[in-house]
C-alpha cells in the first residue's frame, strides 16, 4: 500500500515530535508500505543524513513543501493532500486534522493520529468535520484518558470501531547491547546498590 504521511513538524529536527514521526515512517516501511512523507519546509536533507540522525534503516521518500506561518499550515496540508493524491496514494496517515478532513471529502481513507486535545479556533469542528465525513477513517487516539476528553469534554461522538488506542512507542533497539546494571553502575561511577 502506498501510504502518503503528512506532518506538521519540521524534519531534520531532535524535537520528540520529529522523531515520533519518522519513527512511523520507518514502521510503515518495515511492514511492507511505501512511505512518502510530506514535512513543511525547503531542507532538502539526503536520507543518509536522516537515517543517521534518526536511526532509520529502510529509507522512505520525504518531501518538503513550501507553508506560510499566517496561513497556519492550512496551505501546507492542502498542498500535501493534493501531492499524496498525484502520487496516488492510497491512504493518508497524518497529525495535521485539517489534512485528515481534506483527504476524507477527497475519498481517501485516512488515519489522523491524536497526541491532544483539539486547539486554536478550529480545532474541535475539524474533528467534528471528519468524525461526521463519510468514508474509511481511524482515529490513533494515543490514550484512552485522552480519548475519554475527546468524548466528554470535546463531545466529540467518536464511534469505537474508529478509534484504536496507539499510545506512542519506545525504540527498543537503542537498548538490546546495554551492559549488565553493575556494569553500567561502575562505567558511571556510581555506588554497587540501587540508586534512586
Amino acid at each position: 500500500m502506498k501510504i502518503g504521511c503528512i506532518t506538521s513538524f519540521r524534519i531534520p529536527s531532535k524535537a520528540a515530535n520529529s522523531i515520533q514521526v519518522m519513527k512511523v515512517g520507518q514502521a510503515l516501511s518495515q511492514l511492507g508500505h511505501e512511505v512518502i512523507l510530506f514535512t513543511p519546509g525547503n531542507v532538502h536533507t539526503p536520507w543518509k543524513e536522516l537515517a543517521a540522525l534518526y536511526g532509520l534503516s529502510l529509507p522512505f521518500e520525504v518531501i518538503w513543501l513550501p507553508d506560510y506561518p499566517a496561513l497556519k499550515r492550512y496551505d501546507f496540508a492542502v498542498n500535501a493532500v493534493r501531492q499524496a493524491g498525484r502520487r496516488k496514494a492510497d491512504l493518508i496517515y497524518t497529525w495535521l486534522p485539517q489534512a485528515g478532513l481534506l483527504g476524507s471529502l477527497l475519498g481517501f481513507p485516512v488515519v489522523l493520529e491524536i497526541h491532544d486535545r483539539p486547539t486554536g479556533r478550529l480545532g474541535v469542528w475539524l474533528l467534528r468535520r471528519i468524525i461526521q465525513s463519510g468514508g474509511e477513517k481511524r482515529f490513533a487516539v494515543i490514550t484512552r484518558a485522552l480519548e475519554r476528553a475527546l468524548r466528554q469534554e470535546f463531545r466529540l461522538a467518536l464511534k469505537g470501531e474508529e478509534v484504536i488506542i496507539a499510545p506512542n512507542g519506545v525504540d527498543l533497539q537503542r537498548f538490546e547491547q546495554l551492559p549488565p546494571p553493575s556494569e553500567a553502575r561502575r562505567q558511571l561511577n556510581l555506588p554497587q546498590e540501587l540508586t534512586a
